[in-house]
């Protein structure tokens, strides 16, 4: 089994020693973008006028940003050599199919839940609690199984971007995380919860103070930091992993 205090110290050498490949992608590739994103949501009336349209549009452009952002850094860190300029070459041929996987797994995980959430509202003026029961049970479904799907998915990133797999690297993070499934559903819901009670923690002081612009570019950051690392851990431990298995196969 891979030993991941071993991942950790890799990845934290690897930021440390590259460090000047890795700042300029984590701030064009994330920050900006989700502190622009952060601002432009704010900025929203919620009254579905043309100029919503617009900042959601604006707000989609700038999330496939980031994904291209986290794309470079995982790159990066599998590739350190290769150098910021390499890494946003390989993120520019693997960008379609990462998004595409997105896509996909959001429409199939979340597309029901939009129906549901429509059916909803529009029984909602009838007193029908059937669409309501049928929202909460379905996200009471679909999160621990989006979780699960998401450990077991971990990896494709890396595989993706270092063996060029295409939607292979769907398969190929399948049989990489076997037999580790509980343990990266314990790290994926460790990052969240530490991420948003960061976010959280930076609201609840700078919000009072009357500055939300402050606030929003702050918890961008601290985003950004969180990101940037998980990225570069879950490339090392796809290096890892990879290995292990590898020399496992040489051995038999």
């Amino acid at each position: 089994m891979v030993n991941l205090g071993s991942v950790w110290d890799r990845t934290t050498g690897f930021l440390k020693t590259d460090y000047a490949n890795v700042l300029p992608i984590a701030a064009g590739g994330i920050f900006v973008p989700l502190a622009a994103l952060g601002i432009l949501l704010t900025s929203m009336s919620g009254q579905d006028t043309p100029g919503d349209w617009m900042m959601g549009l604006g707000a989609l452009a700038l999330a496939l940003v980031t994904v291209g952002g986290n794309l470079a850094v995982t790159a990066l860190a599998i590739d350190p050599a290769a150098g910021a300029g390499g890494a946003i070459r390989t993120t520019a041929a693997r960008l379609p199919v990462a998004l595409a996987v997105a896509a996909l797994g959001f429409v199939a995980l979340f597309g029901p839940l939009v129906l549901l959430a429509w059916a909803f509202l529009n029984t909602m003026r009838d007193d029908n609690g059937a669409a309501a029961t049928a929202v909460v049970g379905y996200c009471l479904l679909v999160c621990p199984l989006a979780l699960l799907i998401a450990a077991r998915l971990l990896l494709f990133t890396p595989a993706l971007v270092a063996e060029r797999a295409g939607f292979g690297a769907l398969l190929r993070s399948l049989r990489l995380t076997q037999g580790m499934t509980w343990k990266l559903v314990g790290l994926l819901l460790l990052y969240l919860i530490v991420t948003q009670v960061a976010a959280m923690l930076v609201r609840a002081v700078i919000v009072p103070l009357g500055i939300t612009a402050l606030a929003t570019i702050l918890v961008a950051l601290v985003q950004t930091g969180f990101s940037v690392f998980a990225t570069a851990f879950t490339a090392r431990l796809f290096l890892a992993v990879r290995d292990m298995r590898e020399m496992i196969v040489e051995l038999s």
